[in-house]
């Protein structure tokens, strides 16, 4: 170790951890020496982590610090000391990762060595030092914690001697929280101080690698932002030769991130003030060469990439292309690292909701159709596509070949390990801290030798582009039985790609802007959502005409002049796949509303699409699969557990089916009546049919999707629960159910409701509720449904479309509000 900290040569720290390992291993769990051989080895694993970067160093160490931990109850000497080293730990973790429960435990413990420790000892200093890191409070927006923390440190830097390591550790915070205070406040003597501590602290201490590479880098920064305030050229200079120096101390090998992003800012001033087209290019060169180091920070990078999009933009670079594209893959990298599908939607949130429609308009902005359709298809629905890769077949890989036999059961092996994996993270969630962080390390060693199979298949002749975002000429397939409406909203354009079958991509560019489609959003229909009881049937579909009419006129009604005129003849089936707030709007129902014009209903059968890639998987699932006889079930729920006002007609819905589909229909049918309907009789039920009809209460959960429900007897079918289900062999299913299929606006790059849920899974076509609904209104509608759906005893799920296109029709007839026919649509095949 004390040669490690002389010449900083890997191989020495390598070897202190192999030997650490042999004393640790050399003294069983009772003897007076473990806690401080695991206390070493955790030390070593900490060190080795922060100098190769490799995030199961740091997880390890956290581990054994835990351990070590646990032998030293507060009455031991070395007790305080353990406490603040895992709490360093789990701050150089947060500091990576960014997850709040490390920085909060972090807390606890240096709170726990201020409370034991003497004000005099060495760990009650360091504790006070680490509570006042920078980072600890990097996030926080209270002007007065920040005035506290600055304080914090100003008293610190009196208790010891300039140049003393302590010191320069106080005086960098001090510099660094002062900058940030800048940042949130304005104050320009916050500037001018953070510079000066920033000097006086490298002038005055030894050249202590780490602090000096952080006080050049963020002094670099600071000089920048001087220089944007006030033209000072002198700034800029200066903070190039700082970051020359960082050249220099910075070990062979390391990540140059911070250096990079810096220089690349330091660029940007320089452009700004010249308006020199080098500085500009350099920046974004800098951008793209901070986001590709492999071995960096994967969160950083992806932060950095964020940020090279913003100026890209800003300054209508043509690397903005290049930037999204790099956004995605990181993205795509950082949400594979998380076990648990709830804890994914929470990471994605900390992004932009509208990452991949921003990319896809910055192609069409570019010129580049096919390429705007390929960014989008990568970038959304994330979640969804990470669940499916772990649910590929390979059968087509082995074929004879030992190595591709080999390569074909491990990828089997891992992804079934993978699909396992909790969706919500209740496995842990009453274990231990150790047990979850355990087992969240050997997810994210799963991940990593998960990846490296696929790279490996890969190699094999005809697997080239196994699991890769597909191309354009993938895409293409899923328009095979109709043309497919791609709607993007970015608060950059708003546009509508038509996808045909053999033939070019029809770009049309909407009249409309992102603030235009929020208003209709938050007009009449979102107060039908909220709550119908507060209007009249005429306030309602009035307010609903308006929204519908201004679809037609700003959004369809272009798209229905193209169809036409590429020859789509009428009553033909059309797909809508529309992004961000687009997944929000009944663009099925668009239409003038207006005697002697035409809706969009009289001219095409509407159905819906998350995504491309679910529409070729669900029609490949259909070629692919044997025929068999229809299993068809039906499962309801009048009077759930905690809901007070029953349904009248679930049961009544159930034994119309079952009459509809009794002898010489071929289809063998199963009623799952109210009073057996609990959760795990629907799993079994939907496990064991391929054709499945749900009537029940039904309700959307916006703060946590993936706890959308289906209420049955003993408590709700959440999503989670249905999308552990193997529904790749599913035929239909029918939600009669309230708010099934309903957009979520916050996060509408992943359409996370019951209806898509179920697609995703496998099944080929599905029908849902846009909002609430009234069950003698959605009995109505079964019943028309299924007539004409089972007409002439022939179970085929390409025909549901139709079948719920002329149920509606027939509701029309019977005078059933426009609010209350329109909130169903079909999705899929």
């Amino acid at each position: 170790m004390l040669r490690y900290y002389k010449d900083a040569d890997e191989s020495h720290i390598n070897e202190a951890v192999t030997q650490f390992y042999h004393v640790v291993h050399r003294c069983p769990p009772d003897h007076p020496a473990r806690s401080a051989a695991l206390s070493n080895l955790a030390m070593a694993k900490f060190i080795s982590g922060q100098a190769t970067g490799a995030h199961l160093d740091v997880d390890m160490a956290i581990f054994v610090f835990q351990d070590a931990r646990d032998l030293r109850p507060r009455d031991h000497r070395d007790h305080a000391s353990t406490l603040l080293k895992l709490a360093i730990a789990l701050l150089s973790r947060f500091n990576r990762r960014g997850d709040a429960a490390d920085a909060d435990e972090a807390q606890e413990l240096l709170d726990s060595v201020l409370g034991i420790c003497s004000p005099a000892s060495l760990e009650y200093r360091s504790a006070v030092l680490v509570t006042q890191t920078p980072f600890m409070h990097c996030g926080t927006n209270d002007p007065q914690l920040l005035d506290d923390v600055v304080s914090q440190h100003r008293d610190a830097l009196s208790c010891y001697v300039p140049g003393q390591p302590e010191w320069a550790a106080c005086k960098l915070g001090a510099a660094i929280m002062l900058g940030l205070r800048f940042q949130r406040q304005g104050r320009k003597q916050d500037l001018e101080e953070a510079i000066l501590s920033y000097r006086q602290m490298l002038s005055q201490t030894p050249r202590i690698r780490v602090m000096h590479l952080v006080a050049l880098i963020t002094l670099a920064g600071d000089l920048c932002t001087r220089f944007q305030q006030g033209g000072d050229r002198k700034d800029l200079e200066e903070a190039i030769q700082h970051l020359r120096d960082v050249l220099v101390l910075t070990p062979p090998g390391h990540p140059l991130l911070y250096i990079l992003n810096t220089f690349a800012h330091v660029h940007l001033c320089l452009y700004r003030a010249h308006h020199e087209e080098e500085h500009l290019h350099s920046a974004m060169g800098l951008f793209n060469a901070a986001t590709a180091f492999a071995s960096g920070n994967l969160l950083l990078r992806l932060k950095f990439c964020m940020s090279w999009i913003h100026h890209a933009e800003l300054h209508h670079h043509s690397s903005a292309l290049d930037a999204y594209a790099r956004a995605l893959q990181l993205l795509d990298s950082h949400l594979s690292a998380t076990a648990s599908i709830s804890a994914r939607h929470q990471a994605r949130m900390d992004f932009s909701a509208n990452l991949s429609v921003d990319a896809a308009s910055c192609a069409l902005r570019s010129g580049d159709i096919c390429r705007a359709l390929e960014l989008l298809e990568q970038g959304r629905s994330i979640l969804w596509t990470q669940m499916a890769q772990f649910r590929t077949p390979l059968n087509q890989l082995a074929s004879g070949d030992p190595h591709a036999e080999a390569l074909v059961q491990r990828f089997q092996s891992l992804s079934l390990m993978l699909s396992q994996q909790p969706a919500d993270g209740s496995s842990t969630q009453n274990s231990s801290r150790l047990a979850a962080e355990a087992e969240a390390g050997q997810y994210r060693d799963l991940v990593d030798e998960w990846n490296q199979v696929v790279s490996q298949i890969r190699t094999i002749e005809g697997f080239s582009h196994f699991l890769l975002p597909p191309s354009f000429s993938d895409l293409q397939e899923a328009s095979s039985e109709g043309p497919i409406i791609v709607l993007i909203a970015s608060k950059f354009s708003c546009d509508a790609v038509i996808v045909l079958y053999g033939q070019s991509p029809i770009h049309i560019h909407l009249d409309i802007n992102l603030n235009k489609l929020m208003t209709l959003t938050e007009s009449e229909v979102v107060q039908v959502l909220e709550d119908l009881r507060v209007h009249s049937d005429r306030e309602i579909s009035n307010g609903m005409i308006k929204v519908l009419r201004d679809l037609w006129t700003a959004v369809v009604s272009p798209v229905v002049v193209e169809l036409e005129k590429v020859g789509v003849q009428k009553d033909s089936r059309i797909w809508w796949c529309p992004s961000s707030i687009f997944t929000a709007l009944p663009l099925h129902a668009a239409g003038p509303y207006r005697s002697g014009q035409r809706n969009l209903e009289h001219f095409y059968v509407s159905s819906y699409t998350p995504c491309l890639s679910t529409l070729i998987k669900a029609r490949k699932m259909r070629d692919t699969c044997s025929p068999v006889s229809a299993q068809f079930a039906a499962i309801v729920q009048a009077q759930p557990a905690g809901h007070q006002t029953a349904l009248y007609y679930p049961d009544q819905e159930a034994n119309m089916i079952g009459q509809l589909l009794c002898p010489p229909h071929p289809a063998v049918f199963t009623n799952l009546a109210s009073a057996a309907s609990t959760t795990d009789a629907a799993l079994d039920v939907l496990q064991k049919n391929q054709w499945i009809h749900f009537s029940c209460h039904g309700s959307q959960s916006f703060a946590e999707p993936f706890k959308s429900s289906l209420e049955m007897l003993d408590g709700p079918l959440s999503l989670l629960d249905i999308i552990k289900t193997d529904l790749s062999k599913h035929e239909f299913v029918y939600l009669s159910a309230c708010q099934t299929a309903v957009g979520d606006i916050k996060t509408p790059d992943e359409m996370i409701h019951l209806a898509a849920g179920l697609q995703f899974g496998g099944v080929k076509s599905v029908i849902g509720t846009q909002w609430s609904v009234h069950d003698g209104v959605a009995f109505l509608l079964a019943s028309e449904f299924y007539k004409e759906f089972c007409a002439d005893g022939v179970m085929d799920c390409t025909r549901a479309a139709r079948a719920l296109h002329q149920a509606l029709q027939s509701l029309r007839k019977q005078k059933i509000p426009l609010r209350e026919r329109i909130m169903f649509i079909h999705i899929g095949i």
